[in-house]
């Protein structure tokens, strides 16, 4: 990042903030866990790369200056669960996708953990 920077440029980093991405982690190990009571949710980022803090000192320390980190929250807005559920299983959204990847690796089938989300919602 450092080398590609222009001078005096401006480098923006996104990020969720934990290394797991609680607002679909939360309901999604709740879900899993119906079905495998072991399951154990999947790091989605490193946590050197997901607060404010310590994202500012990895581009001090290879020598970006003036850093300012700023942590701002987002909202998810969804018409109704089912456009939720879309999302989720179907949007492509990179941790969503790993979240799936993580499941299937583990021999699950993800109709299983989809059926279980579901569930939770309509139960």
């Amino acid at each position: 990042m450092y080398r590609v920077t222009k001078p005096g440029g401006v480098l923006g980093v996104a990020t969720w903030g934990t290394p797991y991405y609680d607002f679909w982690d939360n309901p999604w190990a709740k879900a899993c866990r119906l079905i495998a009571a072991s399951y154990e949710p999947t790091m989605l980022m490193s946590p050197e790369w997901t607060v404010a803090k310590e994202i500012k000192e990895n581009v001090e320390e290879v020598g970006f200056r003036d850093v300012q980190a700023v942590e701002k929250t987002g909202t998810w807005v969804f018409e109704d669960e089912n456009e939720a559920l879309e999302y989720f299983f179907d949007g492509g959204n990179p941790g969503c996708v790993k979240m799936l990847q993580a499941w299937e690796g583990k021999g699950a089938e993800r109709r299983e953990g989809e059926a279980a989300v579901r569930e939770g919602i309509d139960g």
